[in-house]
């Protein structure tokens, strides 16, 4: 019977041929002939890289990006007291000057009036040219603040909320994307301060919308990746060059200076000489105004074109953010389905069952039965398609080949995005070993699955990890946990052990006659696909 459903198998078309093969781990819970086996390993190796999963599987891991985010610009701040002292002292600088001009007049002092507007014209100018010195200066200020470490490297971020994820991104991926020839720890020195400035935008930009900060990563890492190229273009201060004081700005505060110095000579020696007491008064009343009207003119005219220069900066940095985005998403297209992972995976266990056959010196019809159990490994990146179980980038697998003689296990850690595995323990044992075999936590969303044996050794497996919260708010925790332990092979794993632990070799013997049972119905399937 073996050699027939062989034979019909290699006769049907090779897609057909595929469909069988897929699903063939029933070969090894009966006497199949070995070449049938390799037919069906040889397939899996063929398959296991499939579809570019070397170049596409570890996008499976990478979430949904959230869509490309600047913080909103400051409104302008402007003080009552400085909208006050512009209010009155403009308007008590026109009534000075008018009163000025109509005591000059009166008294025919024309050669003074023209001094007192020569003055007016020098305030004006020093005021235009001061007050873009001044924008320039605090503009700069406030820069150079982004990029001076912070006084307290500590934050107050909790290690598991959004703010503390985004820490923990900021200091990896600045790590990660460090200039040649500097060491990671020097680079994260140096950026201290422009980290916790763009670390803070982040947290400021997104923390409302409550997403998972691995939705932002992609532009943390182009924060990072931007930071170190402006750095090797010598470009990360390039502002301090934009923000310097021009030529022409100097020379008109210079003009505006002796403008008004020489005009308020020639006005106030007019006044004495036309009417000392009511001139004196009036030009004592412009001299404080006027300074302090023309302080509180810098710090309104600065913060408003610092409002323009933030908008500015704003709208250009979102176009860039905004391609990076587009970029990543691009990247992300072709990512594949939970349903070419779990083939991917199927093809990895085949695999890995053919190479311990090997290492244990064992026929595929000497294996009665086998059982895997599939856990995540430590620090392994986890996501899930919609309504399907948790993938990891690492498995921890435990194989388990019953025999006639007993158990062979292995203990093995699966990089499922590289598709390469290593043993980590091997081990061989009899059915009457087997102490205990269970699995606790249920009730509690995770799973944990117990094999005890004679000899004291015990082995545990938290089948789903510790962090079984659903990735959107409104998914049943407990569906996806189900979903999860169906397929980490955790009941098929418990059945097996839990059959031979009771029963020994009459639980082998009894499934035997049904793996032949079985191969005689896979014989008469090939038969009438054939026919």
């Amino acid at each position: 019977m073996p050699e027939t459903a062989a034979k019909d198998l290699e006769s049907l078309p090779p897609r057909q041929q595929g469909y069988i093969l897929d699903h063939l781990d029933i070969a090894l819970e009966g006497a199949l002939r070995d070449r049938l086996w390799q037919r069906s390993v040889a397939h899996a190796r063929e398959n296991r890289t499939a579809d570019d999963r070397l170049g596409r599987a570890w996008k499976f891991f990478h979430p949904t990006p959230a869509r490309a985010r600047t913080r909103p610009v400051t409104p302008a701040a402007i003080a009552m007291s400085d909208r006050v002292k512009v209010g009155v002292g403009g308007s008590l600088l026109l009534l000075a000057t008018g009163k000025l001009t109509a005591l000059l007049a009166a008294n025919g002092e024309f050669g003074g009036l023209i001094g007192l507007y020569s003055a007016v014209a020098g305030l004006a100018i020093f005021g235009i040219a001061g007050a873009d010195r001044y924008f320039r200066h605090r503009y700069r200020q406030a820069k150079d603040s982004e990029l001076r470490p912070p006084r307290r490297q500590q934050t107050d971020a909790r290690p598991g909320g959004f703010a503390g994820k985004i820490d923990r991104l900021f200091t990896h991926y600045f790590a990660r994307y460090k200039p040649d020839g500097m060491a990671s720890d020097q680079w994260l020195d140096e950026t201290a301060g422009i980290r916790r400035h763009l670390r803070n935008e982040v947290v400021d930009a997104y923390r409302e919308e409550r997403i998972n900060a691995d939705r932002v990563a992609w532009l943390v890492r182009y924060l990072a990746s931007d930071v170190r190229t402006r750095w090797n273009q010598g470009t990360l201060t390039a502002y301090r060059q934009e923000l310097r004081v021009p030529l022409r700005t100097w020379l008109l505060q210079v003009v505006g200076v002796v403008a008004l110095i020489t005009g308020f000579v020639s006005a106030s020696a007019a006044v004495f000489s036309a009417a000392v007491l009511p001139g004196t008064l009036w030009l004592a009343l412009t001299m404080p105004t006027a300074v302090v009207t023309t302080r509180a003119t810098f710090r309104i005219v600065a913060e408003r074109r610092r409002v323009a220069a933030d908008s500015a900066h704003r709208s250009a940095e979102q176009g860039r953010r905004t391609k990076a985005y587009e970029r990543w998403v691009a990247k992300l297209a072709d990512r594949p389905t939970d349903t070419e992972m779990a083939a991917w995976l199927e093809y990895d266990r085949k695999v890995i069952t053919d190479q311990a056959l090997q290492q244990f010196r064992l026929q595929p019809g000497q294996v009665v039965a086998h059982a895997f159990l599939e856990a995540p490994a430590k620090s392994t990146r986890k996501r899930r398609a919609e309504d399907g179980p948790w993938r990891y980038s690492h498995y921890r697998l435990l194989l388990f080949l019953l025999t006639e003689d007993g158990v062979r296990q292995v203990d093995l850690e699966l990089d499922f995005r590289r598709a390469g595995h290593r043993d980590t323990q091997r081990l061989n044992y009899r059915f009457h070993a087997i102490s205990a075999v269970r699995i606790d936590g249920l009730a509690l969303r995770k799973p944990t699955f117990h094999l005890t044996l004679n000899s004291g050794e015990k082995m545990t497996v938290q089948v789903t990890g510790t962090d079984t919260k659903p990735t959107e708010p409104n998914e049943d925790p407990s569906s996806i946990t189900d979903l999860t332990v169906d397929a980490s092979g955790l009941h098929q794993t418990l059945h097996v052990l839990e059959g031979v632990a009771a029963e020994g070799k009459d639980w082998v013997r009894l499934r035997r006659e049904q793996a032949d049972n079985r191969l005689a119905e896979l014989s008469r399937r090939t038969s009438g696909l054939l026919d």
